[in-house]
């Protein structure tokens, strides 16, 4: 098992983490995390990440393994959600390549937020997002160059200090749950998706928030990206389109609203879904930030 986080693609796996960041204001995370095949698909093409510290404890030069951290070690957060689409194996192929990809290429950069320089954090943070996503969408493409149906739908979301950054290309789903109101933070509909492509763009360090993607599906379109200030007791949904497709929005709020905890609310939703047959995969990562007491 990898020390940064386990890609998982199963018929049902679940995952809780804490996260602490060491950064002021600091912030606790608890994470929750189902997914499911669907009961039209062979297997489930969803792949998705939860970090809980970002980046995690690497190996020391002599190849001994540090002590994996615990709850009361300093490290940001790292949560990724992505829906294969295509043939069965070539799509969960591209979810999990696309998840490996951002990760690898996101614990490369993020050594950079340590060191002092002019660039402010948050444009090193969408930088390092834009660039993981451009090499996961390179990786992807070359890789399944000859499955030209496959591909993958991404929903990153990264904490560091007192800030959320979001990043999306596809149609997967993220909310903002805060004082009893329902905020979606990802763009509503947007069909782009990694795929195999006939060109690449490559990734420069100061260019603009907006990266375009250029493949046989992709033409045309941009990756989404935001900054969200985090308060104390805020929630984030992150999920792939199934859930918000057999779950209202009204639905999720009373849900969050009625208990505090990521686990709890994840089984709700899950079970409301649920009710019906659900002909696609499902995943759903719920996170809940709390101010931490000195």
């Amino acid at each position: 098992m990898s020390t940064s986080g386990v890609t998982y693609r199963h018929e049902m796996r679940r995952a809780a983490r804490l996260v602490h960041s060491d950064y002021l204001p600091e912030f606790t995370a608890r994470s929750y995390a189902i997914s499911a095949k669907g009961t039209h698909e062979q297997i489930n093409q969803d792949s998705y990440l939860v970090a809980d510290h970002f980046p995690a404890t690497a190996r020391h030069l002599l190849g001994s393994r540090k002590h994996m951290p615990s709850i009361q070690d300093p490290g940001d957060a790292l949560y990724l959600v992505a829906d294969g689409e295509g043939e069965p194996h070539s799509g969960s192929r591209a979810s999990g390549l696309a998840v490996e990809t951002i990760e690898a290429t996101l614990r490369q950069m993020w050594v950079a937020l340590q060191r002092p320089g002019s660039q402010s954090k948050d444009r090193l943070i969408l930088n390092a997002l834009r660039c993981a996503f451009d090499r996961a969408d390179q990786a992807v493409g070359t890789e399944l160059a000859v499955a030209r149906q496959a591909g993958a739908a991404v929903l990153a979301l990264a904490a560091h200090g007192n800030k959320l950054y979001l990043a999306q290309v596809g149609d997967n789903q993220a909310y903002l749950w805060r004082a009893g109101a329902l905020h979606r933070l990802s763009a509503h509909d947007d069909a782009t998706v990694f795929s195999p492509r006939v060109d690449h763009h490559r990734c420069e360090p100061d260019s603009g928030q907006k990266l375009e993607i250029i493949g046989s599906r992709c033409a045309g379109t941009h990756i989404k990206l935001r900054v969200v200030e985090l308060e104390s007791n805020d929630y984030v949904l992150l999920c792939t389109r199934a859930l918000v497709k057999h779950v209202r929005e009204h639905f999720i709020r009373s849900t969050i609203s009625a208990t505090p905890d990521s686990q709890r609310i994840c089984d709700s939703l899950f079970a409301e879904a649920g009710k019906y047959p659900i002909p696609e995969d499902l995943t759903m990562i719920v996170v809940r930030f709390a101010l931490m007491q000195g």
